[in-house]
């Protein structure tokens, strides 16, 4: 007899998210964010008299602060109503969510849901593993306080070797003029390139990523999300038979500045979105 199926279904949370801003956003972002995820709609279905498609969830902001609510001891502590506002905020800007203010609450669409919850759409992983204990310390092991004194003398004169080690196996990218992008500039450009999601030239895209000077955790965010919006409209801009900016034109022309870029979705609305003044004013509410 096989084991009894668990109630309620499942929904699917791509590891990718450690690449994206919300991984750092606050805590209260990201559990919000979970419950929209859980919350939504496997299959379209009626709700509070509110016709609810698949990938949506109806609620009041009140609805949101008492699902997540917990306890001490005997005490029940909720998220307040700014956490709220902030979380649903934070979210739209980073186009995860898109909201409608209805009567009584407020309709929630979680963006790409299908795409996402699609199981069909994730590489399949084949690596195992290995939790057993070793007989040798790892490289990275204290040396034993009776070994010590031998492994000393045994490295004395070879004061570099960690170094060298450490450099030898540091993970780069090769760009298109040969240079080695590594480190926080290969962290960030990865976590550009996702964005994007226009995989073509990143060779060159690289060489231009690693010329971009100062480049700080604000100015990365700025880039991320713009390079995000871009993603978006990208499927229209085919469709009308006009050619896209590959990653390094854009990049160049430092696209990421331009103050306000629109936006279609899927119900053919037009928004209107200012990118730099949402981004500084989003990373205010992240820091608060």
């Amino acid at each position: 007899m096989g084991e009894p199926k668990i109630l309620g279904g499942f929904y699917i949370k791509a590891r990718k998210i450690k690449n994206s801003p919300i991984h750092r956003m606050p805590p209260y972002v990201r559990e919000i964010w979970d419950y929209c995820l859980r919350e939504a709609n496997h299959s379209d279905a009626s709700y509070h008299g509110f016709f609810i498609k698949r990938g949506q969830l109806f609620r009041t902001y009140k609805d949101i602060r008492e699902d997540l609510s917990w306890y001490i001891g005997y005490r029940k502590m909720k998220y307040n109503e700014n956490h709220t506002k902030k979380a649903m905020k934070a979210l739209r800007e980073a186009l995860m969510i898109d909201t409608t203010k209805e009567l009584g609450g407020v309709l929630i669409t979680v963006l790409n849901y299908d795409y996402y919850q699609n199981p069909e759409n994730y590489e399949r992983t084949d690596e195992i593993t290995d939790e057993s204990t070793t007989i040798e310390p790892s490289k990275n092991h204290p040396i034993p306080a009776n070994n010590k004194k031998k492994e000393k003398n045994k490295n004395k004169g070879n004061t570099n070797t960690a170094f060298l080690n450490a450099e030898s196996s540091e993970e780069f990218y090769l760009t298109k003029k040969k240079r080695k992008l590594s480190g926080k500039r290969l962290e960030t450009f990865n976590l550009f390139w996702e964005a994007f999601d226009y995989r073509i030239g990143k060779a060159e895209a690289a060489d231009v990523w690693l010329d971009i000077p100062l480049l700080t955790d604000k100015l990365v965010f700025e880039i991320y999300s713009a390079a995000k919006k871009e993603a978006v409209k990208r499927p229209e801009l085919i469709s009308q038979g006009k050619t896209p900016k590959m990653a390094q034109g854009w990049l160049t022309a430092r696209r990421w500045e331009d103050e306000i870029t629109h936006l279609k979705t899927d119900d053919g609305s037009q928004k209107a979105l200012a990118l730099r003044s949402q981004t500084e004013q989003l990373l205010k509410e992240m820091e608060a």
